[in-house]
């Protein structure tokens, strides 16, 4: 489980890199934004899920 979450981060890298750069070059689109707002939590999640384990899961880092 933790070998599937640690590609996530990279992908969700490059995915916030792409949204931001076509934010910047777009004047602010809102649709894009939108996603960008939506990408960072999940960010986060996978983040938090590869440093404290899975509680919800039972699945704790040693």
């Amino acid at each position: 489980m933790f070998i599937q979450r640690a590609g996530g981060p990279v992908t969700l890298n490059q995915q916030m890199a792409l949204q931001s750069g076509l934010l910047w070059s777009e004047e602010m689109d809102q649709t894009i934004a939108d996603e960008l707002k939506q990408t960072i939590p999940v960010y986060s999640g996978t983040l938090s899920a590869l440093s404290n384990g899975l509680p919800q899961m039972s699945t704790l880092l040693p």
